[in-house]
């Protein structure tokens, strides 16, 4: 079950079970153990930790730079170890009538496979989502527990990295004087626009990154309530005008995707 120590420790979505073998196999070389450990999750988990901290902690101190800077970090780790789970997800489960492969393929050895998606780093290009009754699909009956546990978090991460971009990049940019309010509300109109079409080729093309999805339908619904009533330095710095406009926006974008959303989920 999910609550045993054991379900993570051999689970390869999570990625542990690759280093107990690597740390078994006394014949491989120092090189060949780092290879093979950059194609598992767990050798990520330093990064996301540290890039996480950076990315806060900067932004509570007033250096947006630094925090946008951390923010494209954790944006590249949580696509990276989106990449690794769905590869091996798809490897884990090859036959027609679903079941599993025996032996358990570890993270390494499913990137290592050799099919028409994998690029030279190894790392497969996020596949066309299976259907919904195949068990390597994330809400079918045998993937929606370790979806949940083992892939959904690290999904929120991804999408919460990506809101934090563009977020940083605009405040990045009020910060610089010279700079004039009309270019703000431009910006920051194409920035939610952008995320908009991101987040639509990223649940066309995959249909399965439902975390991704989900943390940008909270951003763009939170971005149309706060500007409902709007704090005191918005309203010094834009008209009533352009706040409803930007509102206007983020309410469509928020509309548009959740329908797409919405659709993948039950097509």
């Amino acid at each position: 079950p999910p609550t045993s120590p054991t379900y993570y420790a051999y689970n390869p979505l999570v990625g542990y079970n690759n280093f107990a073998i690597l740390s078994d196999n006394t014949g491989g070389t120092f090189k060949d153990l780092m290879e093979s450990a950059k194609h598992t999750v767990a050798f990520y988990y330093p990064f996301v930790g540290i890039a996480t901290v950076g990315m806060v902690y900067s932004y509570d101190a007033g250096n947006i730079g630094t925090a946008f800077f951390w923010s494209l970090v954790s944006l590249i780790l949580g696509y990276v170890i989106v990449k690794i789970q769905v590869g091996v997800m798809n490897r884990l489960y090859e036959d027609e009538d679903g079941s599993l492969a025996s032996p358990p393929i570890s993270p390494a050895s499913a990137m290592s496979h050799g099919d028409n998606n994998t690029v030279e780093s190894g790392m497969p290009d996020i596949p066309s989502p299976p259907s919904m009754d195949h068990p390597s699909h994330p809400l079918s009956h045998k993937s929606l527990s370790q979806y949940i546990y083992l892939r959904l978090p690290f999904e929120l991460f991804a999408g919460y990295a990506l809101t934090n971009v563009f977020l940083y990049f605009n405040v990045w940019l009020d910060q610089m004087d010279w700079i004039t309010p009309q270019t703000l509300l431009i910006v920051g109109n194409a920035s939610l626009v952008m995320m908009l079409v991101i987040g639509c080729v990223v649940m066309w093309r995959s249909g399965m990154l439902y975390g991704v999805g989900a943390s940008l339908i909270w951003y763009f619904v939170g971005v149309a309530v706060e500007l409902h009533t709007p704090s005191q330095p918005i309203y010094n710095e834009f008209t009533d005008e352009q706040i409803t406009a930007t509102q206007a926006t983020a309410a469509v974008a928020s509309t548009i995707f959740f329908i797409l959303f919405f659709i993948r989920m039950i097509k």
